[in-house]
């Protein structure tokens, strides 16, 4: 009986092993020139060219390899980056030839990239509002000549990102719709750039509640009618 269990075991550490070494031989096929680039945005949200510049920002801030079969940084973000785009692990996550990792790797993979991509110096290079009155008259310029809209300097709205049941102030959380989310304030530009965010309430605040509350660089100068600073 004995002999019997350790043969089943030494059976499910092998069948372990030949899992990770089939997933170590996808991960070292993976060329990402070979994804066309419609599949790739779709995959990924990114171009190309995007994603390669994204490299340049995080991976330097991504823990390094470590041993010689660890994951390369660009795998790493591929993995995140789809997970952002699909909100699963399931599908092409940890499945397909983009990402052939198990969901604990994906995991550990999504915990760096997110980290990485919410450094300071980060986040103020990508998402930043106009800060001097040439930067928001350039702006209000370009929504009046696209969408024939004077005095714009970003579109607002609220989105609910969907999160697992918190296991604290749930009621925080559950919102309207009646699921878990993070009631989040976006502003943009006119070419659709995002220039603030803020993420810091539940799905059980509204709107209007997380405006009044948001920086006063926004609020105040639109109580004002614009005429505050540069609007």
């Amino acid at each position: 009986m004995a002999t019997r269990q350790l043969l089943i075991a030494a059976a499910l550490r092998e069948e372990r092993l030949e899992r990770r070494r089939n997933r170590r031989r996808l991960r070292n096929q993976l060329n990402i020139s070979n994804i066309p680039d419609l599949e790739f945005v779709g995959n990924y949200r990114l171009s190309r060219e995007l994603f390669e510049e994204l490299c340049q920002d995080i991976v330097p801030l991504l823990p390094p390899k470590g041993r010689r079969h660890g994951i390369e940084p660009t795998l790493k973000i591929l993995t995140a980056l789809n997970f952002y785009a699909r909100g699963s692990y399931q599908g092409s996550v940890g499945q397909n030839m983009d990402g052939p990792m198990a969901q604990q790797t994906v995991s550990r993979c999504l915990q760096e990239v997110t980290t990485a991509l919410n450094a300071p110096h980060i986040l103020r290079k990508h998402i930043r509002f106009p800060q001097n009155r040439n930067e928001r008259n350039l702006i209000k310029q370009k929504f009046y000549d696209k969408y024939g809209l004077p005095a714009v300097v970003g579109c607002i709205d609220c989105s609910h990102v969907a999160i697992v049941r918190p296991s604290e102030h749930e009621e925080r959380y559950f919102n309207r719709k009646h699921f878990h989310s993070i009631n989040t304030q976006v502003i943009c530009d006119s070419d659709l750039l995002i220039t603030n965010v803020d993420a810091s309430y539940g799905g059980a605040t509204h709107d209007a509640y997380i405006w009044r509350e948001c920086d006063p660089l926004f609020s105040d100068d639109f109580a004002a009618g614009g005429r505050v600073s540069c609007f």
